[in-house]
This record gives C-alpha cells, structure tokens and sequence, in this order.
C-alpha cells in the first residue's frame, strides 16, 4: 500500500474496511476543533464523516478554476486554528477528476491539512502522496482489485495532545490497551 500511493519514509499505513472508515478514523485523530472544508459534490464518506466539527460546505464549482477560487475564498474567511481540506480525486457520479495538487497547495498556503479521497482516483491514475501534496489518502481495496472489506489511510501523524480516539468508533480491541489506543499510539507519532 505505501508503494502504492509512493508513500514518505516517515508515512504511517494504517489498514481499515474501506474509504468510509479511513476518514472516520482520520476524524477521530485530529483536534475537536479542526474546521472541515469539502465540497457538496463530495461522496457521502468524505461529507459526513466528520460529525462534531465546524464543517464549511462549498458549492459545487462550476470549473476547476471555481473549485480553486472557492477553496481560497473559504479558507481566507476562516478563523480556526487547525484545518482540514478533504479532497475527492474523482468523482464517482461524474467521472470528473479534480485538480488535487492545485487544491492541496492552496490548503498548505493557509496552513490546513489535506486529505485526499482516493476511492475513485485510485484504481484510474497514479497516487502519488508528496507529488499531489497531500497529507492523507483513504481508499478502499475492492476499488483497486484487492479484496472487499479492505482499506487504508496513509499520511503522517499528528501530535500526540491532539489525537482523540472514540474507543467505541473503533472495530478492533487491543485487550491489553482497550479500542483504539494502537490507533492512537500509531498516529502520534511523525507528525508533519
């Protein structure tokens, strides 16, 4: 999977069922406070997996040059401190596929954090995670021909007093440490 999406030597791998719980488990790690920005043209797991944040919808761009204006306007306007921008690299109703690298380097301009929803870019192009300038990849496996029930989010950690896992949102038990504590241990470490 790192080599998959051309991974950095300090990127974790984390595996999960698919996209959907990649991203909640990316939404689970980052600080309570972290304003989502994602696009109503997004798929439902990249919209809705971030339940309990200030969430700033854009409309659906007219152009890519739309997308790109829209992303800056909202991220110019924005006051908080931690921000994440979610991504879809392509669209699975349209086939469009969006200009990821232009998005993250606005994002990165403003200080937030990017995820890329990989789902339907992957298995069609290349990922390339610090080419596309991303800090984050969810995807799922049954996508790009591996088995169904598999995925992974592959990025960097975050500082350890701002990962918040929700033991319950986990699906594994660590017996020895309780649910998500593994989780946490992984992206605590690295951060970017």
């Amino acid at each position: 999977v790192a080599r998959f999406v051309v991974a950095r030597a300090d990127d974790h791998v984390i595996f999960t069922r698919n996209t959907t719980d990649a991203l909640r488990l990316l939404a689970n790690a980052l600080p309570r406070r972290t304003q989502v920005f994602t696009w109503d043209s997004a798929h439902h797991a990249a919209q809705f997996a971030w339940a309990g944040r200030s969430i700033h919808r854009l409309p659906i761009p007219a152009s890519t040059q739309d997308a790109l204006d829209l992303l800056t306007q909202a991220l110019e306007s924005s006051t908080a401190e931690s921000k994440l921008v979610v991504i879809t690299g392509a669209c699975n109703v349209t086939g469009e596929v969006w200009p990821v690298a232009e998005l993250a380097s606005i994002a990165t301009e403003f200080g937030a954090r990017t995820v890329l929803d990989a789902a339907q870019l992957a298995p069609h192009h290349p990922v390339d995670i610090d080419e596309l300038g991303v800090d984050y990849v969810a995807l799922s496996g049954h996508k790009t021909y591996a088995p169904y029930g598999a995925g992974a989010l592959v990025g960097a950690g975050v500082d350890d007093d701002e990962v918040v896992v929700d033991d319950d949102e986990m699906v594994e038990d660590d017996e020895e440490k309780g649910p998500g504590e593994a989780v946490k241990a992984v992206l605590s470490t690295n951060p970017r």
